[in-house]
């Protein structure tokens, strides 16, 4: 688990280090809501299941920046603590805690 206000900034670092079609995914608490990021060769796509459900494809990097602040207060707004996962090729998974 992150912390909500570590969000963007753990997301985006952890997503430099990833290679094309391995994703991201955040969930609420209660793992109703989510936003998953995907990167591809050139860009992001961005899926957002939630209060809205939206996706965005080919966003670059300061866009996706600027997106994830405003999916975070939609998605997130009274959330302190976020399940972070990472989802690796062939549905393999590993924790947060297996990355840092």
């Amino acid at each position: 688990m992150i912390k909500n206000e570590e969000f963007i900034e753990i997301t985006m670092k952890t997503l430099k280090g990833l290679e094309w079609g391995e994703r991201v995914i955040v969930s609420s608490f209660k793992k109703d809501r989510h936003i998953m990021v995907t990167k591809k060769e050139e860009g992001y796509d961005v899926v957002q299941d939630g209060f809205e459900k939206r996706s965005y494809e080919n966003v670059d990097e300061q866009s996706l920046i600027n997106l994830l602040g405003v999916l975070q207060r939609k998605e997130f707004p009274r959330s302190f603590k976020l399940w972070f996962s990472i989802e690796k090729n062939k549905h393999e998974q590993l924790s947060l805690i297996d990355y840092y």
